[in-house]
């Protein structure tokens, strides 16, 4: 039904491979045939000392999110040389991703990678303290900062809650591996009952909603969720300090 050129397996059609410079611009549906063909010979030059991610990259965002954006707003354009007003706007648009329909939904992170690729590429308004990392990095400590003063108040009562539940775990697990296969205990309101079996791992199913729970597994992740609390409270890393 798909007719004799069709690829023998979907997955020639998920994964199509590398793209050429011109598929990577033409993707975009550039309306300015000099612009367009001005990015591709851009990015046939560039594809010579970039790997295929990076080139990607540069593509959509210097094709994607700067050109098209353009001339979506300002149809019939055909120049770089840009009206101040007309750069400015561009700009803020760029600076907030959007939804389908144009609505801003959060500001950009990765803004002053954005305006690299534009500067790196042909004349435009784009300044050297649109592409620095100063501003963003400063924002992003500001934000570790008061996620810190908000969360330290109610530390104390996150060990209390995480070792209370540890507790509870290993209460459950030790008295259910006394309780012979198909025999039943009560504990914390809980009625169980256990599953036959010969492994070490304690199954259970809870009387009330028939659900199976495995046991062993419940107080391993109480466990290592408890370690993992008291060792960010110990030694006072951050989430952020954990994956710098």
């Amino acid at each position: 039904m798909f007719g004799p050129n069709a690829p023998m397996r979907l997955k020639a059609v998920m994964l199509p491979g590398q793209l050429t410079p011109v598929q990577l611009v033409d993707r975009h549906h550039v309306a300015c045939r000099p612009v367009r063909d001005l990015l591709v010979d851009y990015l046939t030059e560039r594809a010579a000392e970039l790997d295929y991610t990076s080139l990607d990259a540069l593509a959509s965002n210097v094709v994607g999110l700067f050109w098209r954006d353009l001339e979506k707003h300002h149809p019939g354009i055909e120049s770089l040389r840009l009206d101040p007003e007309v750069a400015a706007a561009g700009k803020d648009r760029v600076r907030m991703i959007r939804d389908k329909d144009g609505r801003p939904l959060r500001p950009r992170m990765n803004i002053h990678s954005v305006f690299a690729y534009v500067r790196a590429w042909a004349p435009c308004p784009v300044r050297a303290a649109d592409c620095g990392h100063s501003k963003t990095r400063l924002r992003s400590r500001a934000e570790m900062g008061q996620r810190t003063r908000t969360l330290l108040p109610v530390l104390p009562v996150l060990v209390d809650t995480v070792e209370r539940l540890h507790q509870q775990a290993q209460r459950r697990v030790t008295a259910a591996r006394d309780v012979p296969p198909g025999g039943a205990f009560t504990m914390d309101d809980e009625t169980f009952l256990r599953r036959a079996g010969t492994t070490d791992r304690v199954y259970m199913n809870a009387v009330a909603t028939g659900k199976r729970r495995d046991l062993s597994s419940e107080e391993e992740d109480a466990f290592w969720t408890k370690a993992i609390v008291e060792v960010l409270k110990s030694t006072r890393v951050r989430t952020e300090k954990c994956w710098s």
